[in-house]
């Protein structure tokens, strides 16, 4: 029994806020920082090609529990985040798709995720919402998947439509975490 603080320190624990007392094969202890999470997301609109997959840009962040997240502003790898341990992390991104036009319609619409530029989810809209003068499809898609420590996470949309127009990229989100530690 302990009755006030107790304080595990030195060999190979290394104590930090937030990190959680883990256990390796053979019972050593150890700390590992979990205080990994952010959302990003953006209101404006951004414009991808006809029928080609475009890196999506997030310049507002909601929060960035562990300074992982690389806006657009970033010198290094813009607009990703970027594993700062090895382990399973889940991953969300959502994006209304939309074009502008009283004849058109979005046909089929992506949204990607990305490790090191090789999609690993996708979520599909195969369908739209026509109202008179647009047509919208809204995409999402959640995954969990192993990373390694360095990794770069990024999400690409694209769609396709019955008039190759561009399409408008807008209310787009991107969130993630880290669920445990290798």
């Amino acid at each position: 029994d302990v009755e006030g603080n107790l304080k595990i320190s030195g060999g190979n624990t290394n104590p930090s806020n937030g990190a959680v007392l883990t256990s390796d094969a053979t019972g050593n202890a150890v700390w590992k920082n979990n205080n990994i999470g952010f959302t990003t997301g953006q209101e404006l609109g951004q414009s991808i090609p006809y029928n080609s997959f475009a890196n999506l840009t997030f310049d507002t962040e909601t929060f960035d529990a562990g300074n992982d997240y690389n806006t657009s502003s970033s010198a290094t790898d813009p607009n990703s985040f970027v594993a700062p341990v090895s382990g399973l992390y889940h991953f969300s991104a959502f994006a209304q798709l939309q074009i502008t036009s009283g004849v058109y319609n979005i046909t089929s619409g992506n949204i990607l995720l990305s490790r090191n530029n090789v999609g690993f989810a996708a979520g599909v809209a195969n369908q739209s919402i026509d109202a008179p003068g647009y047509s919208t499809a809204y995409v999402q898609v959640d995954a969990d998947v192993r990373l390694s420590a360095g990794t770069r996470v990024t999400v690409q949309a694209w769609a396709n439509n019955s008039g190759s127009l561009a399409t408008s990229v807008s209310s787009k989100r991107f969130s993630g975490h880290l669920v445990f530690a290798d």
